[in-house]
């Protein structure tokens, strides 16, 4: 996940490159790790704030983060 994450954040100061959901969603399920869950809500909360409409499969992405973290509580929350 640590490429992915590289990757996204230089296309967040890259201005000619907005990152969409498709981004977001791939970097949130880079993210599906034991160690990386919470990165991945953080980014599924980012995506929101920076008003990307996102998808059933932003959801899954994100579930399936909070899976691999095994954090049932924060599965019900999303």
């Amino acid at each position: 996940p640590e490429e992915a994450l590289r990757l996204f954040q230089r296309m967040q100061t890259d201005e000619a490159i907005p990152p969409n959901a498709i981004v977001y969603n791939a970097v949130i399920l880079a993210c599906a790790t034991p160690e990386h869950w919470a990165v991945a809500l953080s980014l599924l909360d980012d995506a929101r704030d920076d008003g990307i409409q996102l998808t059933a499969n932003s959801f899954n992405c994100a579930l399936a983060a909070c899976e691999a973290g095994g954090q049932v509580r924060a599965e019900r929350a999303i």
